[in-house]
């Protein structure tokens, strides 16, 4: 699968590339959010996905090391998705003030391949089985109770 990407450097030139692996995707400005905030975080990244392939964009190791995640937890995008810079969304679950840098990893994605699968309907088969009934059981007149 192949995601087609531009980024926008910090000079303002555009980067054309493309990838068959993971991708990281980068905090393009100095970030902070506060604690329990949900802030969109600029990547200058603008993505095109090629039809019959999904990207799954999640939270990295490093952003989870510091209290912070892609919310919601998972982000998938196809071909449908508009040709717009790409702005992750991070939650900062801590409690202390989190300060993401310029060129700081805050998501990554890896794309797959769509296959179509077909749904069968079907009907579960039941066996039929006998029913156990419960009969009281016979008194022995060899074992005695003794309660004390």
């Amino acid at each position: 699968m192949k995601v087609f990407y531009h980024r926008i450097s910090q000079t303002g030139t555009v980067l054309y590339g493309d990838s068959d692996h993971i991708l990281n995707f980068p905090c393009l400005q100095p970030t902070i959010i506060q604690p329990g905030e949900i802030k969109k975080v600029p990547t200058g990244i603008t993505l095109k996905i090629e039809k019959g392939n999904i990207l799954t964009i999640y939270t990295p190791s490093e952003l989870w090391q510091i209290a912070a995640e892609v919310f919601p937890a998972v982000l998938i995008l196809d071909h449908s998705a508009p040709e717009t810079p790409l702005e992750i969304p991070v939650r900062n679950s801590g409690r202390n003030q989190l300060n993401l840098l310029a060129g700081q990893t805050v998501a990554c994605g890896i794309g797959s391949k769509i296959t179509s699968i077909q749904i069968q309907e079907f009907e579960p088969v039941s066996k039929k089985t006998s029913v156990v009934t419960n009969r009281p059981q016979k008194k022995n007149p060899d074992v005695k109770f003794e309660i004390r």
